[in-house]
């Protein structure tokens, strides 16, 4: 009996998404709001109106893409770095990976794999989270915000 209980408590508290699991998180979701909190006042980095998408597949996939509402209009207006490439973070982040669900923590977390912002490669991102019929809320209250809502 024990041997069960403890099984069934690491199953119920971290787990990955497969098909069999009916998560409210699976699907893609539009980005409606990507806020900081700074010093108590709203801050957003990529404008009032951001682009992106994050998509969690049923499989336990994730892949997060955020733009800012006013891309640059050239590469060449991009700072370039030692590589000559053009830094495009100030505008766009994604990357991709697996994901793991925290039910008692109400948390997803992303084991990114790769993307463009380097020091998430090879980390897991803990973001609690929240579904509300259509909508996805993650973040940290007073700290950081994203509000979503379902597309497929």
């Amino acid at each position: 009996m024990r041997i069960l209980f403890c099984l069934l408590t690491l199953l119920s508290t971290s787990m990955p998404v497969n098909a069999d699991n009916d998560i409210a998180i699976v699907g893609t979701w539009q980005l409606v709001t990507f806020v900081n909190i700074v010093d108590g006042k709203r801050v957003y980095p990529f404008g009032e109106s951001p682009k992106g998408y994050f998509t969690y597949t049923s499989d336990g996939r994730v892949m997060i893409q955020i733009q800012n509402e006013v891309p640059p209009k050239s590469w060449k207006s991009l700072e370039t770095n030692a590589d000559g490439f053009g830094d495009t973070s100030p505008w766009y982040v994604g990357y991709f990976g697996r994901y793991t669900v925290d039910f008692e923590a109400g948390e997803v977390i992303h084991h990114v794999e790769g993307g463009t912002l380097l020091h998430y490669i090879e980390t897991d991102q803990r973001r609690p989270f929240v579904v509300d019929a259509d909508k996805l809320f993650i973040g940290e209250s007073g700290a950081w915000e994203r509000e979503l809502i379902r597309i497929n």
